[in-house]
């Protein structure tokens, strides 16, 4: 099964473009601005509160690039209750095992590249279910 993800969406004019055409997902930047969850991939610019916008994004598998620490859990109790559909994406290698303990492991993406050195046949990854492939050579 193929499923097409449009790369860093992170204001609601590209979401709404993106509702009549044929992607299955969005990948959005997510932090902290100490107040709330915004979506935005650079912290100095105007952000989207992504609570007050799980509406506009519901059509969508999201793919979360968690650009803050200290975030993922409370983002998870959210989605899980309110979205469904959703994957984390370059978590802090705490956070990432923190998730998997706490049997998360099916909403996280691993991702690999000649960066990272991960070993795949480590228990603590048999339940991540997708893998991000990074090729920067």
């Amino acid at each position: 099964m193929t499923i097409y993800i449009a790369h860093r969406q992170n204001n609601l004019k590209k979401v709404k473009y993106k509702h009549n055409s044929y992607f299955d997902g969005i990948e959005i930047d997510v932090r902290s601005d100490s107040k709330n969850i915004i979506i935005n991939h650079d912290p100095f610019k105007k952000s989207l509160n992504l609570f007050k916008n799980l509406k506009t994004l519901k059509k969508f598998f999201l793919i979360i690039d968690v650009k803050s620490t200290g975030v993922c859990h409370k983002i998870y109790n959210v989605l899980k209750k309110k979205h469904k559909k959703f994957l984390f994406l370059n978590l802090i290698q705490s956070e990432f095992l923190n998730m998997i303990q706490r049997k998360r492991g099916g909403n996280l993406m691993l991702r690999f590249s000649s960066y990272e050195n991960f070993n795949l046949n480590d228990k603590n990854f048999k339940m991540i279910k997708w893998i991000w492939f990074d090729f920067f050579r």
